[in-house]
């Protein structure tokens, strides 16, 4: 397992770490209360694990060997885990506006540190342990969704939206040749990743943000009966 870390700090934190912190704290709030194990072995009944993981997609390209890089390096996504003591993340999700505030920036930090440490160290490492191994295909990931002590985010809100579509029957925007941008673009699975989040993409001007969450049916709806989680959201779409 390869964890981020860097002494380097963002001067503010980006909306996608925000987001993360914000949905990962109150969806395994959700998770931990559920009735419902996805893996029986997962947690022992009442018990509360001593830290939770999140899992995140962060694309190395510029941020290690620059240089020499190029479109056509092939795949260069790394998927490092953020590491929280559970009561720290639970925090976050604490009705008192105070506490949760601060458990808030802590949860933000860690993130970012990780976020921040993908650098050439961490790809040389990567790839160094991808080289020894004898078939990489051997090669697992620690992290299962489906246990309610991991959570995977990710994002797409800038794939595709900027694409022009020149299909029969569209109208053409501003009467120009280009075709029609799409208002919006979603998954064609009907499941994806049980236990992650996803914010969709959507159109560069657009302030507003959308989140696909995967959960089990126990899990979201207590999750969507949590007020501290609807305070940050402005409506469910089933």
């Amino acid at each position: 397992m390869l964890l981020g870390s860097s002494s380097v700090r963002a001067a503010r934190p980006s909306t996608f770490t925000c987001l993360a912190a914000i949905t990962w704290a109150h969806v395994t709030k959700a998770r931990l209360a559920s009735t419902t194990k996805l893996l029986t072995s997962a947690l022992d009944a009442g018990s509360l694990p001593e830290s939770v993981r999140l899992m995140m997609s962060i694309n190395w390209r510029r941020r290690a060997y620059s240089s020499i890089m190029s479109a056509s390096a092939g795949n260069t996504v790394a998927l490092p885990l953020t590491s929280i003591d559970t009561r720290t993340l639970l925090e976050v999700a604490n009705s008192d506006i105070d506490v949760s505030y601060e458990a808030l920036g802590r949860v933000i930090g860690g993130i970012d540190a990780t976020i921040h440490g993908i650098d050439e160290n961490f790809v040389a490492t990567r790839t160094s342990l991808i080289r020894t191994v004898p078939d990489p295909r051997l090669l697992g990931l620690t992290a299962d969704p489906r246990n309610p002590c991991d959570f995977y985010f990710n994002t797409w809100r800038h794939f595709g939206t900027q694409t022009f579509w020149s299909l029969p029957g569209l109208v053409r925007e501003g009467g120009c040749g280009s075709g029609v941008a799409p208002d919006a673009i979603r998954r064609a699975q009907a499941d994806w990743n049980m236990g992650a989040a996803l914010v969709l993409p959507t159109r560069k001007d657009s302030s507003d943000f959308e989140i696909l969450v995967t959960l089990d049916v126990d899990s979201m709806a207590i999750l969507c009966a949590d007020q501290g989680w609807m305070r940050w959201v402005d409506a469910v779409l089933e």
